[in-house]
């Protein structure tokens, strides 16, 4: 079961910076974990103008000439972690949607969408968070459950006119009603009407007599979301500014954004613009919208003078496996005439990443079937030594046939993947892939063992946004009641070190920030997180329980307030 990944931004936890005078400041009284082979572990790390001049293995009795003195008086400071692969306007969207994640039925769905209809009427009605994996049969059963997917007919009960879209946890598929389906069609998705063709990269599901269910995958969301009003730039400023807020409170000090689009770059810019951003923010734009190639700027990446950097554009191969939309090798297990879907046509995936590689751009490519995984990386074998120096990423690499392992290095592509997703799906995982398939998937050890880049992150909204949590999948592969004992597939845990290196040193590593992110040494950007525990010391458990006690971005201290 998930957490909620957005629950409480209302209430975003007020942070109190330490003032920077301009001249140094020495910052004692913690342990410093540095990830720094020199000087592994602190007590001391001395700041002046964002950077890291002097790393003490001992503290000092006095600070040096000029410098002030903050006693952090415990806890542990580690380098600024770092989410590589999160949707940070996602995250803040999703607050201001009906939260659906924990519902155990689909009838506490229909529930919750009949109050807020009922608190709030009218307009169209947008939650996200329903996942039918988790709605178990009951005794006696009661439909749809057991993985079974929901219909329109029940939303229609509670909502015969008013249009209802209820996004997957994933994000890879839509539940919505027969009012929503109408709009859809009167706006011109002919798509949707009985007998009508999926559209490319999507998925309607039908009825004996070819209506449509309800169920929209992929592409054919998109049918729907059309007829949604535009976002204006206020509210996407809204939506991006809550979820940065949200990775700050969660101990973050840099994210990947991946998708955004080119508004949503704007709308990043104009809040870095007036010192909003309390995070830096690296930023993989929609390689599918309109323009967006000849947005890039000429002359490759440039570097950020604030906190917004764009790195390149956010491809998809394929879909997500709850909603059977990642393509596989061979046949669903339980479902035999399904392999899932190539969300972008592979000619036209290849087309748009040899423009942003030609560009001297990063591509990042979504793939979680071992189809879509062989796919991307034989596209980035034919981009040859581009494909290295670029240091394009895998998004997700969930189910890897262990044959295409050594393919990662060979092709130099970063294996950017996040240890939440296994432990939220691995009640249902083996059944969609059967125990042969397992080997290959969530195998962050075997993949990180057979040479790639490993970078962790979260995929908020999809799973909760904190790190901690992402720490403790990583080393456990439990869940947060700590089931299965032992782990599931335990062999793929990482170690704690391994764990905080993806957070830290991998995640930089993915934006070519080796150095200077994800380690605390000489010359660094003074990033840290201060931490209540010692990751790497600390039992599993105590991640859970563990609090940001606060976080340094450029220098600049910020303390949690109780």
């Amino acid at each position: 079961m998930r957490p909620s990944a957005w629950g409480g931004l209302g209430m975003v936890a007020a942070w109190a910076a330490t003032a920077q005078a301009g001249g140094p400041l020495l910052y004692r009284g913690a342990r410093v974990v540095t990830l720094d082979g020199a000087v592994p572990v602190a007590e001391a790390v001395l700041v002046d103008h964002g950077r890291i001049k002097t790393v003490y293995a001992r503290a000092p009795a006095a600070a040096p000439a000029g410098a002030g003195v903050v006693e952090l008086r415990g806890g542990v400071l580690v380098p600024g972690l770092h989410d590589a692969h999160v949707h940070v306007g996602g995250v803040g969207r999703a607050a201001l949607t009906l939260d659906l994640v924990g519902t155990r039925s689909a009838a506490e769905v229909v529930q919750r969408v009949a109050a807020r209809l009922e608190e709030r009427p009218g307009g169209i009605l947008v939650g996200r968070g329903w996942d039918q994996n988790d709605w178990a049969c009951g005794k006696p059963a009661v439909p749809p459950c057991g993985g079974t997917m929901p219909t329109r007919a029940l939303l229609d009960a509670v909502a015969p006119d008013t249009p209802v879209f209820l996004e997957r946890i994933d994000g890879h598929a839509a539940w919505v009603n027969s009012a929503a389906l109408r709009l859809a069609v009167e706006g011109g998705a002919t798509a949707l009407a009985r007998g009508g063709r999926d559209p490319e990269g999507g998925r309607i599901h039908r009825d004996g007599a070819g209506e449509a269910t309800g169920i929209l995958v992929d592409n054919a969301m998109t049918l729907v979301e059309k007829q949604f009003p535009a976002v204006t730039p206020g509210e996407l400023q809204q939506q991006y500014r809550a979820g940065a807020l949200a990775a700050a409170r969660a101990g973050l000090t840099s994210v990947h954004e991946m998708g955004a689009s080119l508004a949503g770059l704007e709308a990043l810019r104009a809040l870095d613009r007036r010192g909003e951003l309390p995070v830096r923010v690296f930023v993989y734009l929609d390689g599918m919208e309109a323009g967006v190639l000849d947005a890039l700027p000429a002359g490759g990446i440039r570097r950020a003078e604030g906190r917004v950097e764009v790195r390149g554009i956010k491809l998809f191969a394929d879909g997500a496996m709850g909603s059977r939309g990642a393509v596989m090798l061979a046949p669903y297990s339980d479902e035999k005439g399904t392999r899932g879907l190539f969300v972008t046509e592979p000619k036209v995936l290849e087309a748009r990443a040899r423009a942003a590689n030609d560009r001297g751009f990063q591509v990042a490519i979504h793939a979680i079937g071992d189809a879509g995984n062989r796919e991307v990386l034989g596209l980035f074998a034919r981009l040859g030594r581009d494909a290295a120096a670029r240091r394009h990423r895998v998004e997700h690499a969930q189910v890897v046939d262990p044959r295409d392992w050594p393919a990662f290095k060979a092709t130099g592509a970063v294996a950017s993947m996040q240890p939440t997703h296994a432990t939220s799906d691995m009640p249902w995982a083996e059944k969609r892939l059967g125990r042969d398939r397992l080997r290959g998937a969530y195998a962050w050890k075997s993949l990180a063992a057979a040479g790639a880049p490993l970078a962790l992150g979260s995929d908020a909204p999809v799973e909760g946004i904190s790190p901690l949590w992402g720490l403790y999948a990583a080393t456990t592969r439990m869940d947060q009641d700590g089931t299965p004992g032992g782990g599931w597939t335990p062999g793929e845990r990482l170690s704690a070190e391994d764990a905080l290196r993806g957070f830290t040193v991998g995640a930089a590593w993915a934006v070519a920030r080796e150095g200077e992110l994800g380690v605390v040494r000489e010359g660094a950007l003074a990033d840290l997180t201060w931490l209540s525990v010692d990751p790497l010391t600390a039992a599993p458990a105590e991640l859970l329980r563990a609090r940001v006690l606060g976080r340094m971005v450029d220098g600049v201290l910020e303390r949690a307030e109780d």
